[in-house]
């Protein structure tokens, strides 16, 4: 089992010789709340060649280390996280397909 790290982020999956973008995150050093750590990374990964003629694609990974103070139940810890995940998710579709709205009208 490897410790976590602070600054040594997870990687999520892309393909090596295609350019990424990562937005990191990670909890405040010391913090009191209910993770002795937290840390995440999203990554973007464009797709050339994925996506019909005058479209683009692009790969979205996220990865997560998590370390919960002994008192959270690790279901309890995992629910959270998929429900946050879902949000972001509903979040990030929208915000895409109302900026596609916007060109389209342009």
């Amino acid at each position: 089992k490897v410790k976590l790290e602070r600054y040594r982020f997870p990687r999520p999956f892309a393909l090596s010789k295609l350019p990424t973008r990562d937005i990191s995150m990670q909890s405040i050093e010391n913090d009191k709340g209910e993770f002795r750590m937290y840390q995440g990374v999203w990554r973007m990964q464009p797709l050339p060649g994925c996506a019909p003629d005058g479209q683009e694609a692009m790969r979205l990974t996220y990865a997560v280390e998590v370390s919960p103070r002994p008192y959270l139940p690790v279901s309890l810890v995992e629910g959270r996280i998929v429900r946050d995940l879902c949000t972001n998710l509903v979040a990030i579709r929208e915000f895409v397909t109302a900026d596609e709205a916007v060109a389209v009208g342009a």
